[in-house]
């Protein structure tokens, strides 16, 4: 078997290929917790809230552990609280209290230069993107809904909604001359 593909023609097909690739792990951007309400209520009072943030109550640590973040729920809802129209509509909740979907990304390219003749060279280039071809979250849900009693009735709430891209892959061939 090894003479057999110890020749001119498979060592010139199979040997001299190249591999090169960006890995990239990042965090997830800070993002915040807005709200709205299922009744028609004005929390915040038109007149007395020009320029103030409304913000949730917090009630703990919104932030799951690594671990157990899933795509159905990515941070904490139960500590998320509807902020009182006594306090008009601002809570104690900061402004980023959680982080998003981070990025855990592998992006290879397998090459190889066939020379022609003299400076002339073919190159077969092989590009993927997100090689792996994991699901990687791009946004949440990060509005809850509260009913007239104060209840959070969002059911999406702390779910991831939108994903990055899958795995993409092109070839190309490039004449050098």
């Amino acid at each position: 078997l090894g003479k057999r593909w110890n020749n001119a023609l498979t060592r010139r097909i199979l040997d001299g290929w190249e591999l090169s690739g960006i890995t990239s792990f990042i965090s997830g951007a800070p993002a915040g917790i807005g709200y709205n309400t299922a009744q028609t209520s004005d929390l915040v009072g038109s007149a007395i809230a020009n320029g103030l943030d409304s913000r949730v109550v917090l009630t703990g640590d919104p932030n799951l552990p690594r671990g157990d973040r899933t795509f159905l729920k990515h941070f904490d809802t139960s500590v998320v609280r509807m902020p009182s129209r006594a306090e008009f509509g601002i809570g104690n909740a900061p402004k980023d209290p959680i982080r998003g979907p981070g990025i855990n990304n592998w992006d290879m390219t397998f090459f190889k230069n066939f020379p022609i003749r003299n400076r002339t060279t073919l190159q077969l280039r092989w590009e993927l993107y997100n090689a792996l071809n994991h699901a990687q979250g791009l946004d949440l849900d990060r509005t809850p809904r509260f009913d007239a009693a104060g209840n959070q009735v969002n059911a999406r709430l702390g779910q991831i909604i939108s994903f990055r891209p899958p795995r993409i892959m092109q070839g190309s061939l490039r004449l050098t001359f």
